[in-house]
């Protein structure tokens, strides 16, 4: 699929709640507050960040092990409640990949630790598609500018050698 077919893909996928959640994620840092402030159920909300991390390409997860020469795991369990997936990483011997938001108390915590892995580096170029003349809400104007600071922050880091993490690979603490 060529970028472009890709762009349009994604902008095909995301919907106006999609990117008032980005909004809401990137103000309250904290995905319980962010579904919140967009009269969403906390549930709805995790699964609306499923939508956007699948639309981005971050399935992911198994593409980012198997670069850095890591199994697959076997036992595969797909969750969409951030609350049981953290049970199950505090509980078991497990690995997820959720926001450093969601997982930031537990790796202070020790409960969980998070995992050397650099996950989204290898994503694909984007862009930003608007209706031509027609003005853009609030939420939309700020979902652009903080996607172009995020990419202008990846540039300056690319060229010295520095790595963003969008997501955090957590296993739990042994």
């Amino acid at each position: 699929m060529s970028q472009h077919s890709a762009a349009i893909a994604l902008v095909n996928r995301l919907k106006f709640k999609h990117l008032a959640l980005l909004v809401a994620l990137d103000d309250a840092r904290n995905l319980h507050q962010a579904a919140e402030a967009i009269n969403v159920a906390q549930p709805s909300a995790s699964r609306m960040l499923g939508d956007i991390e699948e639309a981005f390409g971050f399935l992911l997860f198994e593409e980012e092990l198997a670069r850095a020469g890591l199994a697959t795991p076997v036992n595969l369990t797909e969750c969409a409640s951030i609350f049981a997936t953290l049970q199950l990483l505090e509980n078991y011997d497990a690995v997820a990949m959720l926001p450093e938001s969601v997982v930031r108390d537990h790796v202070r915590g020790k409960l969980l630790v998070a995992l050397p892995l650099e996950i989204g580096k290898s994503l694909a170029g984007f862009g930003i598609l608007t209706r031509k003349e027609e003005a853009l809400a609030d939420p939309a104007l700020r979902f652009i500018e903080l996607l172009r600071g995020f990419s202008r922050k990846l540039k300056r880091d690319d060229s010295s050698t520095a790595i963003t993490e969008p997501g955090t690979a957590s296993a739990p603490v042994s």
